[in-house]
């Protein structure tokens, strides 16, 4: 699973799918839709901060409301399948998505942008509590047995 679909669990049970993107990947693929421009498959695959030397660790990252989209867990493959336009159409949505329900979401659990940093750190504690879950669920097998 990639770290832009462990973050907020919590926010998916409620009927939100929340992801974090990198903003100033995102405004460009706005603006370039704008525009009329061309959207290339390197732009849409660099929304995502999982290659960490690509990205500054004090660039900001910003929630958006991907439900409905499948296949998050790779954008590549999402990209080749319905193109890179309409992947950078999809993720502008869900951030009109997530900008427009925002106020339907419990105050104090609303996400909020934070930098690369701050992100990594929580995907890194998420995907510890998985493999943690994990090791629980195996071993409560286990003991079925």
């Amino acid at each position: 699973m990639a770290p832009a679909d462990q973050l907020d669990a919590a926010a998916e049970e409620d009927g939100f799918s929340i992801v974090y993107v990198r903003d100033k990947v995102l405004k460009s693929l706005r603006e370039t839709i704008k525009e009329g421009k061309e959207v290339t498959k390197e732009a849409v695959q660099g929304l995502t901060a999982d290659e960490e030397e690509a990205v500054d660790p004090e660039e900001m990252m910003v929630p958006v409301d991907m439900e409905g989209i499948e296949e998050l867990d790779d954008v590549a493959a999402l990209v080749e399948q319905k193109g890179a336009k309409a992947v950078a159409e999809a993720f502008l949505k869900a951030q009109d998505r997530f900008e427009g329900n925002k106020d339907k979401m419990p105050a104090d659990a609303v996400p909020q942008p934070m930098t690369a940093k701050e992100w990594r750190e929580l995907a890194e504690q998420a995907e510890l509590e998985d493999m943690e879950e994990e090791e629980l669920e195996d071993e409560e097998e286990e003991e079925d047995l």
